[in-house]
């Protein structure tokens, strides 16, 4: 499965689309569902869970919860040694 990156608001499939990644990876953690349901709806809320979606009015936030400014997400990446940014793989990595 694929993630649907648009910037755009995504719709209820798409959203799902990208759940199910997200659900997939932290379940391989051991993360348990109730954990992992309230990153989801922070991340439905924030970015309709669009890893690249740009902050819409201003704010320069970006990505699955609205980094801001994008800076923080970037630099996090840097520490981390992961890359590229805007992948929806690395994003839950670095949450």
């Amino acid at each position: 499965m694929a993630w649907i990156s648009e910037d755009r608001y995504l719709n209820q499939g798409e959203m799902e689309n990208n759940a199910n990644i997200i659900i997939n990876y932290y379940r391989s953690l051991n993360i348990n569902d109730n954990t992992i349901a309230a990153i989801l709806g922070n991340m439905q809320a924030e970015s309709t869970i669009s890893p690249v979606l740009n902050e819409r009015g201003g704010g320069g936030g970006y990505g699955l919860v609205q980094w801001t400014p994008k800076q923080n997400l970037i630099d996090a990446c840097s520490t981390l040694g992961l890359s590229p940014y805007t992948s929806g793989d690395v994003q839950i990595e670095v949450i």
